[in-house]
C-alpha cells in the first residue's frame, strides 16, 4: 500500500547522526489532494514455524504433554487500521510509509510452551479423584518505539526512533507545568534517558541506530492452573454409570502462592504496541536541529515523573488469581 499523493522527500532531517528523509512539503504546487491509496501485490514477506513435542498416553491413571513452538514471520505491513488511511497512517518507519521494508510481524508469538500432567485414581468402589495442572509459557508480542509526533514533516506521526549513544547528541527542553515553573530540567531529562536506554534490553543493545518496526519484545509470560475433580459414581450394569462430578479450577495459581508470581507487564510509557518515550518539543527541519523532552509516567501515588524502565506489572483480572467452582451430573 503507498500514498500516491505523497511526493519524494525534498531533503534530510538536520539530527545529529539522524538524517532521516525531511519533507518541506506533502503539497508540491499546491495540489489540493491529501492522499490517494494504491493497493499493489507483493512477493515481498516470509515466515515459517515449527513445532515439536512428546505425549504420554493416558496409562495407570497418568497423563502428561510438553509442547514447544517456534516461530519466525516478517511482512511489509501488518495493515494496522480498520481502512486504507488509517492503515497507511499508522505504519511506524523511518522515512514514510510508502517505503517498502520487511520488518517483524506484529502479531508474532516468537516462543510458545505449553505443558499438561494429570493423575486420575479410583477407590473406595465409588469415588473418584483427578488432579490436572496445566502450563503456558509465550512471549507476549513486539512493539515499536517511535515519538509521540511527526518528525519528519510527511504528516504520519508513526516515526520510529533513532536511539543515540548518549543523550548529549539531542537537544533537550525543560518541561514546564502551566504556570511556567520548570518541573524537570533538560539535564534532568538527559540523566534520566541515558539510564532507561541502558536498563532496556532492546534499546541498549541498538544504540547509534534506528529503532525497527516490532523490533521490542514483551518479557516471556508464564502461567499455571490447577483443576481438581471429585467424582462420585456408580455404576448400573457393565455400561452405565450415574456420577455427581464437583469441580474446583484454580486460575494462575502461581500468583495464590506468590503474588510476584504470573503477573503479565505493560509498558509504562505507551501501551499496545508503541511506547513513545521522546516527545518532539520544536521541530527540526534541514537546518535546525529538533528539540525533545522525554514523556513523562504517573506512579502508584499518581505522581507524575519521569521513566525508569521499560515495564510495570498489570494488577488486573489476567494477572491475579481466581477460582472456579462447579458441579455436574451425568447419567
Amino acid at each position: 500500500m503507498r500514498n500516491a499523493a505523497l511526493p519524494n522527500a525534498q531533503t534530510t532531517l538536520s539530527n545529529g547522526a539522524d538524517n532521516r528523509p525531511y519533507w518541506t512539503s506533502t503539497k508540491p504546487g499546491g495540489s489540493p489532494v491529501n492522499s490517494y491509496y494504491v493497493l499493489e501485490n507483493s512477493n515481498m514477506g516470509e515466515s515459517y514455524n515449527f513445532s515439536i513435542g512428546i505425549a504420554r498416553p493416558a496409562r495407570k491413571g497418568w497423563y502428561g504433554s510438553l509442547y514447544y513452538t517456534v516461530s519466525a514471520s516478517q511482512e511489509l505491513s501488518s495493515n494496522p487500521g480498520s481502512q486504507a488511511s488509517s492503515a497507511w497512517n499508522s505504519l511506524a518507519n523511518t522515512s514514510s510509509p510508502n517505503e517498502q521494508v520487511l520488518s517483524y510481524s506484529e502479531y508474532l508469538t516468537p516462543h510458545r510452551v505449553v505443558a499438561s500432567a494429570s493423575y486420575r485414581i479410583e477407590y473406595l468402589k465409588h469415588l473418584a479423584t483427578t488432579i490436572s495442572l496445566y502450563y503456558e509459557g509465550a512471549s507476549l508480542g513486539r512493539f515499536n518505539y517511535t515519538y509521540a509526533s511527526d518528525i519528519n514533516g510527511d504528516g504520519v506521526n508513526a516515526d520510529l526512533l533513532y536511539i543515540p549513544n548518549n543523550a548529549n547528541e539531542l537537544k533537550w527542553a525543560d518541561i514546564k507545568d502551566a504556570s511556567g515553573k520548570v518541573v524537570y530540567t533538560a539535564q534532568q531529562q538527559a540523566d534520566a534517558f541515558n539510564a532507561y536506554v541502558d536498563q532496556d534490553k532492546y534499546l541498549s543493545a541498538h544504540k547509534g541506530s534506528y529503532a525497527k518496526r516490532y523490533g521490542a519484545k514483551y518479557p516471556f509470560y508464564s502461567r499455571f492452573d490447577l483443576k481438581f475433580i471429585q467424582d462420585v459414581f456408580n455404576d448400573f450394569g457393565k455400561k452405565r454409570r450415574a456420577s455427581l462430578q464437583f469441580t474446583a479450577d484454580i486460575f494462575n495459581i502461581g500468583n495464590l502462592l506468590n503474588q510476584s508470581w504470573g503477573v503479565q507487564q505493560r509498558l509504562a510509557v505507551g501501551s499496545g504496541n508503541t511506547s513513545s518515550i521522546l516527545k518532539v518539543a520544536t521541530p527540526g527541519n534541514a537546518t535546525t536541529q529538533p528539540t525533545y523532552q522525554l514523556a513523562t509516567a504517573i506512579d502508584n501515588d499518581g505522581k507524575t515523573v519521569l521513566p525508569t524502565k521499560t515495564f510495570y506489572d498489570y494488577v488486573g483480572t489476567l494477572s491475579t488469581w481466581s477460582m472456579q467452582l462447579g458441579f455436574r451430573l451425568t447419567f
